[in-house]
């Protein structure tokens, strides 16, 4: 059985800035990870998965880093598509899983093509708001606690 884990954690403290790469940071109820941008509270934190990204990318034999995305949380060994309406714990944070972080075009202005190949199967990542907050470090097991109610 393999373990499920955070490996990266991106905040984007300005809309369409650069990225800054964390070991560790607070999730917040109100506001997702503390430093990182305003968006809506189900969206406020969002997961990639690194084996999907992986599979992507060499689907389209380019070699991206897995920051292109975008996204908040790389994590590997879950299946984000099926942890949509269930919580994940990650370290002593607990994550409601919300849905499809759909591509925007954007991503066909880092690669023409990434978009379209993002789209199926969430292959993108999904958002999440924080349930329970807590310190989330890079290294911190995932697991898949229950549905949403």
């Amino acid at each position: 059985m393999s373990t499920a884990i955070l490996n990266k954690i991106y905040i984007y403290p300005e809309k369409d800035a650069p990225c800054q790469e964390l070991e560790a940071c607070e999730a917040l109820a109100e506001s997702g990870l503390a430093g990182d941008r305003r968006r809506s509270r189900q969206r406020s934190v969002t997961l990639l998965s690194s084996e999907v990204w992986a599979d992507t990318i060499a689907g389209l034999g380019i070699d991206l880093p897995p920051v292109t995305r975008r996204a908040n949380l790389l994590v590997s060994g879950v299946d984000l598509q099926a942890a949509v309406g269930r919580r994940l714990q990650i370290g002593e944070v607990v994550l409601k899983v919300w849905g499809e972080t759909e591509p925007c075009q954007k991503m066909d202005d880092k690669f023409q093509g990434l978009q379209q190949a993002l789209a199926p199967e969430m292959r993108g990542g999904v958002c999440a708001e924080v349930e329970q907050e807590g310190r989330l470090r890079v290294g911190d097991d995932i697991l898949l606690v229950g549905p949403t109610s």
